[in-house]
């Protein structure tokens, strides 16, 4: 009896071992936000700096982003460059991520020759907006064949450079191939939302930015330093430790906000931005996008 009995433990405890392992397998894993610019990102190191070898990757994009602070976007434009391009100078070009934001209650950010900018505009003038929009036909394509002349030949690879241009919901992607065999209402709206810059723009302060952070061993190679070269900023270690953002094969970028951001951006003035900075001894070569949400 006392056999059976202890038998009958072991059994009890090998039961519940073996459905505790089964909740841990099924659980779910918890999801982790990633920094990174992008799922993957297709760059080429620059040289002179120290940065682990990276993988080809899929390019950032904003385009699914629909609101900022609770505004619905009523208006969005995007142009991605191609894969020959690398992420950095895309980035103090404006291009891989919006260059122009209308926002419902009137907000407008874009990106005007070298930096965002910012402004606010009435309902009379959104109303106006929207209206030369709607002359040119746009609202009347439907997609699916109906936004080009005639069928435009296949793309040559999968990172042909676009333009993703957004009104009301109504969302058309045009590679550089396409382009030229598209309608004349989506090529006019294009125009209108490129070329419309309301007065009394100031420097955008964005809510979140990515930052690139390279550690730089000859500072004697001046092939990177920003164009004209201004001189190097000394940040101290209290004011955002650069060593802690440095550039890593998994997360090339990092997004900062809160204490960080309000430093850097009093620095900068303006972004993207494009930097020499030396801490600690340690020269590093700054880069700056806004990380819009």
């Amino acid at each position: 009896m006392r056999k059976f009995f202890w038998n009958f433990v072991l059994l009890s405890v090998l039961v519940q071992l073996f459905f505790s392992c089964t909740r841990t397998t099924t659980q779910q894993p918890i999801k982790i936000l990633s920094t990174a610019v992008g799922e993957n990102e297709s760059q080429k190191p620059l040289p002179s700096l120290q940065t682990p070898t990276q993988t080809p990757s899929t390019k950032y994009s904003t385009t699914t982003s629909t609101s900022n602070a609770g505004n619905s976007i009523l208006i969005s434009y995007e142009q991605d460059a191609n894969d020959s391009i690398d992420r950095y100078t895309a980035c103090l070009a404006g291009l891989d991520t919006f260059s122009f934001i209308l926002y419902e209650n009137g907000r407008v950010i874009l990106f005007d020759e070298s930096k965002f900018v910012e402004t606010m505009i009435p309902q009379t003038e959104i109303e106006k907006l929207l209206a030369a929009i709607e002359s040119t036909g746009f609202f009347l394509i439907n997609g699916g064949g109906d936004e080009f002349i005639s069928i435009p030949p296949t793309p040559f690879f999968v990172g042909e450079s676009m333009q993703i241009v957004t009104v009301k919901g109504k969302k058309f992607v045009i590679t550089a191939r396409e382009y030229q065999y598209l309608v004349e209402p989506i090529k006019e709206t294009i125009q209108i939302v490129r070329q419309y810059k309301p007065p009394g723009s100031t420097p955008y302060l964005p809510d979140k930015l990515y930052i690139w952070v390279y550690p730089i061993q000859d500072t004697a190679l001046t092939n990177y330093d920003p164009a004209p070269t201004p001189p190097t900023l000394e940040w101290s270690y209290e004011s955002i430790p650069l060593d802690t953002l440095v550039f890593t094969s998994n997360e090339p970028s990092k997004i900062i906000s809160d204490k960080y951001l309000q430093f850097v951006l009093q620095e900068f003035k303006t972004v993207p931005a494009y930097r020499m900075v030396k801490q600690n001894g340690q020269h590093y070569l700054i880069m700056t996008c806004p990380a819009f949400e």
